[in-house]
């Protein structure tokens, strides 16, 4: 309700990636961020994708690989722990690549960005607010957590965010 007193324009649909409410071709751009690893079928909810994408329509979807969960800062470097978690709960990227492509998509490309910042705020880190977090066990957190407050009171904690964005076309002859 919030989001549609906000944004009147904006159409708001509720469904499942593998039956998107919406019809064949319907569509120009498909987005995901750190969803492909909560899909119980990925190919499947490629393929819906498809269906509703017009022909040249963009799908992009964003998620970690194995490098960028190993070297996730603040994540990996207070919470080492998350690291081995995280990489069995993503899917590797050359994986993804394939179910776009069985999906009918062309023109499959990774391309890596990143934002360097400061850390401005704890909360987060304290609330357990990123799932890999929920993950380990409170000792690993609680140890984690004292590590970075104790960085933090002697100054500043840098981060990087870093993605792998996947994107694909769905062909213009489709």
């Amino acid at each position: 309700a919030v989001a549609r007193n906000r944004w009147p324009g904006v159409r708001f649909e509720q469904g499942t990636g593998e039956a998107l409410p919406l019809a064949d071709g319907s569509i120009d751009f498909a987005f995901s961020v750190d969803v492909a690893h909560h899909l119980a079928d990925p190919p499947a909810c490629f393929a819906e994708a498809w269906r509703v994408l017009v022909p040249g329509g963009k799908l992009c979807t964003v998620t970690d690989s194995d490098r960028i969960i190993a070297t996730r800062a603040p994540l990996a470097v207070y919470w080492p722990e998350t690291v081995v978690v995280e990489q069995r709960r993503y899917h590797a990227i050359d994986r993804l690549e394939s179910w776009l492509m069985q999906a009918g998509f062309a023109g499959v490309a990774a391309e890596v960005v990143e934002h360097a910042y400061v850390l401005t705020s704890l909360e987060p880190y304290r609330e357990r607010a990123f799932s890999a977090l929920r993950l380990i066990d409170d000792d690993a957190f609680v140890r984690g957590l004292a590590r970075l407050e104790n960085d933090a009171a002697r100054g500043e904690v840098r981060c990087v965010a870093r993605y792998v964005m996947l994107w694909a076309r769905k062909p213009h002859d489709s």
